[in-house]
């Protein structure tokens, strides 16, 4: 695969310890793909372990002394959950946040032993599964907590919960003013351990009034049961320079995923990869992909590569945004297809057939962001990654010092 190979060890096998003493774990366990089965692939995902755990070392490092919870749901943000939960393990994170009860089920039959939160809101059905295996659960009502301290007690095991309020995100929770004649009564339940308080942030930074509208209706909150709820967490990762949007913890997602632009220093974690399968010159006046959007204005070596929107890259960067190719861009001609995007290689008369394509990501010394690709399509890194991770196959891969 040239050069994308070059500065990698595939995570198979017995790699070597880094610096943070991390080491790879057997090859069944990350369902990775071979170099001779990823030679035979047009399109793939390439995910580096390392550069996670570096990352969520950093911001340890920033957030500390808060604790630290790695947000891991729809398939770790596409970068695979079982993999990304044991680099969170290694990196000495908290805690792993998860969307549903069978995401926590999934990380805790990997054997991952760290406490697990579910974010989302428990189905009835879903209880059982989640007590038994300490998953620790959100309720937001009086009646929710009922139906949670039911289930423990049938089971003879307690359940680990926290309280949830709405305080300006729209979403799960009540809003202060609907808690306050259901607060006694959800403390005097039994078989119910109850850790913390939290809540979700709508728009910070980029809403300063909107954050510090929600920042004080939640120490309202706090400060009201600090008794009874002193385990506090608000932030995620845009609140990584905020100090006081802290509290105990901070729960990060994209950041460590090297998808945030406010954390520009942050590796990028997931690459999706591709190839020239086809070169050919178009004299001037000639339209190229559906509906002739663009057509060319001069003598242009055109590339055709094995990517389309069936691969999760956005149709919406047709004609605005670019892949690398031997770490210089290479504009996008035309309409993204399905499984095809069309570039211009005049300033790449050296590329052949068969040749790595970078649409984004990292790929030695070529970097392409994922937010960059995400503003031409008008949308957000978040579900670039998560359409990239989860539409093609994908490698875990360490990446050399």
């Amino acid at each position: 695969m040239k050069s994308s190979q070059n500065s990698q060890t595939d995570w198979n096998g017995d790699a070597p310890h880094d610096a943070a003493g991390f080491k790879s774990p057997p090859t069944e366990e990350l369902e990775a793909l071979s170099p001779e089965q990823l030679i035979g692939l047009r399109t793939w995902v390439e995910v580096d372990v390392c550069a996670l755990v570096i990352n969520l070392q950093l911001i340890r490092k920033r957030v500390h002394p808060a604790r630290l919870l790695l947000t891991v749901k729809k398939d770790a943000y596409g970068h695979g959950l079982v993999p990304v939960a044991r680099a969170a393990e290694t990196a000495r994170v908290d805690y792993l946040g998860v969307a549903c009860v069978g995401e926590g089920l999934a990380v805790r039959s990997a054997a991952v032993a760290m406490p697990i939160l579910n974010l989302g809101a428990a189905l009835d059905e879903e209880l059982d599964g989640a007590i038994a295996n300490g998953i620790e659960l959100t309720v937001a009502t009086l009646d929710e907590a009922k139906q949670v301290a039911a289930t423990a007690q049938r089971l003879g095991r307690p359940a680990r919960v926290h309280l949830k309020i709405d305080t300006g995100m729209g979403r799960l929770g009540l809003f202060p003013e609907q808690l306050l004649d259901q607060i006694d009564a959800m403390a005097a339940l039994g078989d119910l351990e109850w850790v913390g308080l939290y809540s979700h942030l709508a728009d910070c930074p980029a809403n300063a009034q909107l954050t510090d509208a929600q920042l004080d209706r939640f120490r309202r909150v706090a400060d009201a049961v600090r008794d009874w709820l002193g385990f506090r967490h608000l932030g995620a990762s845009s609140a990584i320079g905020d100090r006081r949007l802290h509290f105990d913890m901070l729960r990060v997602g994209i950041a460590a995923y090297g998808g945030d632009p406010i954390a520009p220093d942050c590796e990028p974690v997931m690459s999706l990869k591709s190839r020239l399968v086809f070169i050919k010159d178009f004299p001037p006046g000639r339209p190229i992909s559906y509906g002739a959007t663009y057509v060319t204005t001069e003598p242009t070596r055109v590339g055709v590569v094995a990517v389309g929107y069936g691969n999760g890259y956005p149709r919406l960067a047709s004609n605005r945004g670019h892949v690398l190719i031997a770490g210089r861009p290479a504009a996008i001609l035309g309409r993204v297809c399905m499984d095809h995007v069309m570039v211009n290689l005049n300033d790449h008369p050296e590329a052949q057939v068969g040749d790595p394509v970078l649409v984004f990501g990292r790929d030695g010394d070529g970097v392409l962001p994922a937010w960059t690709v995400a503003e031409w399509a008008e949308t957000i890194s978040y579900e670039l990654l998560c359409c990239a991770g989860m539409m093609n196959p994908r490698v875990h891969v360490r990446t050399g010092e």
